[in-house]
């Protein structure tokens, strides 16, 4: 899958924002943005390779330019700086709902709740998240070893290699998004 980004030069910047929907820093755009010359276009897709050489050749032939980054590495250390953020500002509302009198203190207490609501929906949204990665992964996984089982000795001892690593990726993935999860479950404590 990929999606086309009608981004020429001096032009990405109105795109950044569908770019970080995407999964994609601000690192990643400075180099796209490097080799982006008037009339070109960018092309953004999610692929998984085990061999980088053919695509590269490929779109060197072509006069393009291959720019990669590990997409679920950011998008998963954005997870956990928009939690962070909330845990925090639920902290600063506590505190000041603790300080506060009468009125002031029954205000805080409803930004506190509307925090709290904000931070289950996202505990919900990152559950659901954590489900889709197993799902995709399993998928992932069986397919490769379909693959693996109707190989050849060379082919499919690189497949099997791939296999584990794909399943260690897929594991770490889990279980730092699960850690994640913890962390909004601690952060829901009125």
């Amino acid at each position: 899958m990929g999606l086309v980004i009608g981004a020429a030069a001096g032009t990405i910047a109105g795109s950044l924002y569908d770019v970080a929907q995407i999964g994609v820093g601000g690192d990643f755009l400075a180099e796209v943005s490097k080799h982006l010359l008037p009339g070109k276009m960018a092309v953004v897709a999610e692929v998984d390779e085990g061999w980088v050489t053919p695509l590269d050749s490929r779109m060197e032939h072509l006069g393009g330019i291959v720019v990669r980054r590990a997409r679920g590495e950011f998008i998963d250390a954005q997870i956990e700086r928009e939690i962070e953020a909330e845990k925090a500002e639920i902290a600063k509302l506590k505190v000041g709902r603790d300080q506060a009198l009468g009125q002031a203190k029954a205000k805080l207490q409803v930004k506190i709740v509307a925090a709290l609501d904000r931070l289950m929906t996202r505990r919900d949204q990152l559950y659901e998240k954590i489900e889709a990665i197993k799902r995709e992964g399993e998928a992932k996984i069986k397919s490769m070893q379909e693959q693996a089982a109707k190989a050849k000795s060379e082919t499919k001892a690189k497949l099997e290699k791939r296999l584990v690593e794909v399943r260690t990726d897929q594991e770490a993935r889990v279980d730092k998004l699960s850690r994640a999860w913890q962390l909004v479950k601690e952060a829901a404590v009125i």
